[in-house]
């Protein structure tokens, strides 16, 4: 028995063996980041926030990134005025990926909208893509291609549109 005066013995240390099995990855640590340093900074942003008025506070203008930089969607959400979200469909290393509508009816209502994390590598790789991209972008449809309908930029995001 351990007296009543004595300190609690600390917990025991957890084994590698132990960690294996959580598939979060939520260390903190991004590859892709602008900067190679460990930045918990991010972890402490607010989610959309609104004035008493209802109206986006000017100063959280950078609020429609997560911490690693990805595009916070909802369905309803229009990009760049013309894409109204209709569903996410997945995130991957370099970009979410929605359903979306064209509410101008030009290329109809089933598109996936890609939309690039929001940092300079990964701007500077969609730059690349896009050049590529268009290249291989074969009207005929000959080829079996995906094709690539559109691009822009939405609110520092670099967003493709393609077929669905």
């Amino acid at each position: 028995q351990i007296p009543a005066s004595a300190p609690a013995p600390a917990p025991a240390p957890a084994t590698s063996t132990e960690d294996k099995g959580s598939d979060s990855g939520d260390d903190g640590f991004d590859m892709f980041a602008d900067s190679p340093t460990l930045d918990t900074s991010n972890a402490t942003k607010a989610s959309t926030k609104t004035s008493s008025a209802g109206a986006t506070d000017s100063k959280l203008a950078d609020n429609w990134d997560d911490p690693e930089g990805y595009y916070k969607t909802l369905p309803g959400d229009v990009i760049i005025g013309r894409y109204q979200v209709v569903s996410f469909l997945g995130r991957g290393v370099f970009a979410s990926v929605v359903r979306a509508s064209d509410m101008k009816g030009e290329y109809g209502s089933n598109l996936a909208v890609k939309i690039i994390r929001n940092n300079s590598i990964m701007k500077k790789a969609a730059e690349k893509e896009l050049e590529i991209l268009k290249v291989l972008n074969d009207p005929s449809d000959r080829n079996n291609i995906v094709r690539l309908l559109d691009s822009a930029e939405h609110k520092e995001h670099v967003i493709m549109c393609f077929e669905g």
